[in-house]
């Protein structure tokens, strides 16, 4: 029997595209523990209901995605999943209303961690439905419910083929929008190991953050002038270009001298910029630009190896940018087979944030590997 299996479908069908991943799941004669999901938001709903019909022990748990990355293909057609048959054991729970105050359910984050013998090799998997901007009040609360019990966070913002559209997420059937659902998992055969990668580099121009609406994700002013005048002056890109200019140039919070990355939402005519994730006050800010994207993928490969020689298992989660930057340079499939590298069977999300332990970020990719 195996431990794991990935199984991917990229048929229109849904019904078709079900069947041949189901049948895949079944093919190990062994009832999964936990089922990790993934489809763009047309048929979501009909995964989500028939994954728990047909394994209605198992705890299942997922979220749109704009594209499938897994290690037996990728697309943005069709059915993903991971299905985890042993060696874990798993808790589960829900946290609504993200988008006004999610902390009001921090009870079911209590309850969870319960389940859970106690937090050795432990890691929450948490998916959140995009475009609200709390993500940071999710990891929050999930912290408090923790009860200072030491549980790395890995989670993603979903994604969506249709940028008009608000993502959703499952957990054990049921559908939620302005909601996260998390698992936590201890693996009972070992570490799990994680890493963040970044595709960008350091320039010379840094920035003092001078007045920030930090619940709008929006600056106004960096070293006391409008944020994009100070960024025009600096860069010597007019105003009317930045947009373009940040496609390849894109901000990052430094913490202890390293970036975490802050997409560009909007720039506003009084100069102010919003962003995908939260920047504070009086904080320092580099923009970055794109490094050597296939040297970065052989140093992560070299970092892993070294510390997790044969994973069983990986779960990636990669920034909706990152990925469309992939196709534009013809470079995805290369990074797929990076990942196999990296993590032998795997399944990934194309989402619109980033979490890992207690940052969240975009452009971004995390993951975690299980021993």
């Amino acid at each position: 029997m195996q431990r794991c299996v990935v199984a991917y479908s990229n048929q229109e069908q849904p019904e078709n595209a079900f069947d041949e991943v189901v049948k895949k799941l079944k093919s190990n004669e062994s009832e999964p523990i936990l089922i990790i999901f993934f489809s763009t938001e047309k048929d979501f709903w009909y995964y989500s209901k028939n994954i728990k019909q047909t394994f209605p022990n198992a705890t299942t748990i997922g979220t749109t995605t704009y594209r499938n990355l897994t290690s037996k293909g990728h697309g943005t057609e069709g059915f993903s999943a991971m299905a985890i048959y042993s060696g874990i054991e798993v808790t589960s729970g829900v946290l609504f209303y993200i988008d006004v105050y999610p902390a009001n359910y921090v009870n079911h984050v209590k309850q969870a961690v319960k389940g859970i013998e106690n937090e050795e090799n432990c890691c929450c998997v948490c998916f959140s439905t995009a475009v609200y901007g709390k993500e940071g009040l999710v990891l929050d609360t999930l912290k408090k419910g923790f009860n200072g019990k030491k549980i790395p966070i890995i989670g993603g913002s979903s994604g969506m083929s249709n940028l008009d559209n608000y993502g959703i997420v499952s957990l054990n059937g049921d559908i939620y929008k302005k909601t996260a659902v998390f698992a936590i998992i201890k693996n009972l055969n070992g570490k799990i190991i994680f890493t963040r990668e970044n595709i960008f580099k350091r320039t010379n121009h840094t920035f003092k953050t001078t007045d920030v609406d930090c619940e709008e994700c929006r600056v106004y002013e960096l070293d006391d002038k409008p944020a994009a005048n100070a960024i025009s002056e600096a860069t010597g890109i007019p105003i009317a270009n930045l947009k373009e200019y940040f496609t390849t140039h894109t901000m990052g919070r430094i913490i202890n001298d390293d970036p975490f990355i802050t997409e560009v939402n909007k720039i506003y005519e009084d100069g102010s910029i919003s962003y995908f994730a939260t920047i504070y006050n009086r904080s320092n800010v580099a923009l970055l630009e794109l490094d050597d994207i296939e040297n970065v993928w052989k140093k992560t490969n070299a970092a892993l190896k070294e510390k997790l020689e044969n994973p069983s298992f990986g779960l990636v989660v990669n920034c909706y940018a990152r990925t469309r930057l992939f196709e534009k340079m013809q470079l995805l499939d290369k990074f797929i087979d990076i990942l196999k590298s990296d993590c032998g069977n795997f399944i990934g999300v194309t989402g619109f944030g980033e979490q890992l332990r207690s940052d969240h970020m975009n452009q971004t990719m995390v993951l975690a590997l299980f021993e």
